[in-house]
């Protein structure tokens, strides 16, 4: 019984895990946001880089800690993870900005992160 109780540890670890790289994807996508929305402005280059690492980083880590999370259906039953469907897009997205060919996608971007 007590190895029951010591792996909710690690439920409570993934879920926790993949509720806070949601909230670093919501960040991310916010905080860049300038250097997705500026067409035709020169920004500066480490700008860019900085901003294109950071969305590749963030959707690699959202889709790992997603499929690390045991009982998805568990905290999903209780309305407190996103549907799959919705957070695997998310993730394909944040790296399709980071290559720079999903400029149109910033809009569905927001509505799957729901800001």
């Amino acid at each position: 019984m007590t190895a029951f109780f010591a792996d909710t540890e690690k439920w409570n670890y993934e879920y926790s895990h993949l509720v806070k790289c949601l909230g670093r994807a919501v960040y991310v996508v916010r905080f860049y946001a300038n250097v997705y929305d500026s067409a035709g402005v020169k920004l500066p280059d480490d700008l860019r880089r900085e901003a294109l690492q950071e969305r590749r980083k963030c959707g690699s880590e959202l889709i790992a800690s997603l499929w690390a999370v045991r009982f998805y259906w568990f905290f999903r039953l209780f309305g407190q993870l996103p549907p799959k469907k919705d957070v695997e897009p998310i993730s394909s997205r944040l790296m399709g900005l980071s290559n720079e060919y999903a400029r149109g996608d910033v809009d569905e971007l927001k509505r799957l992160l729901r800001i």
